[in-house]
C-alpha cells in the first residue's frame, strides 16, 4: 500500500511538471514579449555573454507547484496562491527568449515587499519548479540545435 502511494505521489508530480511545461512553452513566451525589458531584473550571463533578464511573473497553486497562470496580477480566484518570477535570459536581436536562470519568490524588483515571505517555496514546490525549469531549458537547446 506504501509503494503504490509512493508510485501515485510521483505520477502525480511528473503530470504537474509536464503541465508546467506545456504552460511554460505556450504562454510564458506570450507573457514575456509583452513585457519590457527594462533590466530590473539585471543581467543573465550565459558563456561570457550578458544579456538583458526579464521576470516572468506567473502564480502557482501551493503544495502542488502546479503553475496556474503567468501575470503580473493574482488570478481573481478564492483559493491561496503563491507568487513567483522565473527569471529569463532574453537576446531581442536573435534568440529570443532561451533560458531560465533562476526562480524568485515574491515581488523581487520591489525591495520593499514586506509579504515576500509568504511565498517561500517548499522543498517539494521548489524541487518540482526546478525540474519543469531544467525540462523547459533542455526543450528549448534542442529548438536551437535544430535551427
Amino acid at each position: 500500500m506504501v509503494i503504490e502511494q509512493m508510485g501515485s505521489r510521483e505520477a502525480e508530480r511528473q503530470g504537474v511538471i509536464e503541465a508546467n511545461v506545456k504552460k511554460m512553452k505556450e504562454d510564458m513566451g506570450r507573457f514575456l514579449t509583452n513585457e519590457s525589458m527594462s533590466g530590473n531584473a539585471d543581467e543573465i550571463d550565459v558563456d561570457g555573454t550578458l544579456y538583458p533578464a526579464l521576470a516572468a511573473n506567473c502564480y502557482i497553486r501551493p503544495g502542488t507547484a502546479e503553475i496556474l497562470e503567468f501575470s503580473n496580477r493574482p488570478p481573481t480566484t478564492r483559493r491561496a496562491v503563491k507568487q513567483i518570477s522565473f527569471v529569463v535570459a532574453g537576446d531581442p536581436a536573435g534568440r529570443g527568449f532561451f533560458k531560465i536562470d533562476r526562480i524568485e519568490t515574491g515581488d523581487s524588483s520591489n525591495p520593499r515587499d514586506a509579504i515576500a515571505a509568504r511565498y517561500e517555496l517548499t522543498n517539494v514546490e521548489r524541487t518540482i519548479l526546478e525540474e519543469s525549469v531544467e525540462q523547459w531549458n533542455t526543450w528549448k537547446e534542442q529548438q536551437e540545435s535544430y535551427e
